[in-house]
């Protein structure tokens, strides 16, 4: 399978809140909340945490896995909106999807999907 992605500012907005990550066997979307502070900062960090939750996951269910990784962003994003008042109120939705033995897994918050 080849996995590919790509990305696109829209119509109302001035900067592309936008990031996402592809691997072999799984790739993550993470769509910044427009008009709130932060939301390009949002979509990068949620996407590092992400990743980073899933390297260190030791966990062998991988929705557990997946929803531990929402979860941790979650915890990061919310921590640095309170010592930040710039990024008060930013946020980001987050789709992950995990390829694995012919099947898809697949993680989400916010209104972006998966098709």
């Amino acid at each position: 399978m080849k996995i590919s992605a790509i990305t696109d500012i829209g119509r109302k907005r001035s900067n592309n809140q936008d990031c996402y990550y592809v691997s072999e066997n799984w790739c993550i979307v993470a769509d910044g909340m427009g008009g709130h502070s932060g939301g390009e900062i949002a979509s990068q960090t949620a996407i590092s945490i992400i990743k980073e939750s899933i390297k260190n996951s030791r966990e062998e269910n991988v929705e557990r896995t997946l929803r531990k990784a929402i979860y941790d962003a979650n915890a990061k994003l919310y921590e640095m909106s309170e010592k930040n008042p710039a990024l008060k109120g930013m946020g980001t939705t987050a789709v992950i999807c995990y390829f694995e033995g012919g099947r898809a897994t697949v993680a989400h918050v916010g209104d972006s999907r998966a098709y």
